[in-house]
């Protein structure tokens, strides 16, 4: 392989590298365009699909933790339970003098 042909293949896949660290899970729908039909397209295109599954299984798990939220406080209210979270401090780290 030539140092041209070299070149020319690693440019597409260092843009594509680029693109892929660029997409944000927090903001849906974002693809990469498929422009070619060679491998690095069906890398472009598995990647749509994984983003696809990622979103779908993030979608899922916020409606689990809305209605579980829901149904936890509705249990919590007619039971008369205090359903306020509370969170853990951290822990706090001691000093040990030594001798």
């Amino acid at each position: 392989m030539s140092g041209r042909q070299r070149g020319e293949s690693a440019q597409p896949n260092g843009k594509l590298a680029q693109r892929m660290d660029a997409v944000d899970l927090l903001r849906p729908g974002q693809r990469l365009p498929v422009g070619r039909r060679d491998e690095v397209g069906a890398v472009v295109v598995a990647f749509s699909r994984m983003l696809e599954r990622l979103e779908r299984q993030r979608q899922m798990r916020e409606r689990a933790l809305l209605i579980g939220g829901a149904l936890a406080i509705e249990e919590g209210v007619a039971g008369g339970v205090d359903v306020r979270l509370e969170v853990p401090a951290p822990p706090v780290a001691q000093v040990v003098e030594v001798d």
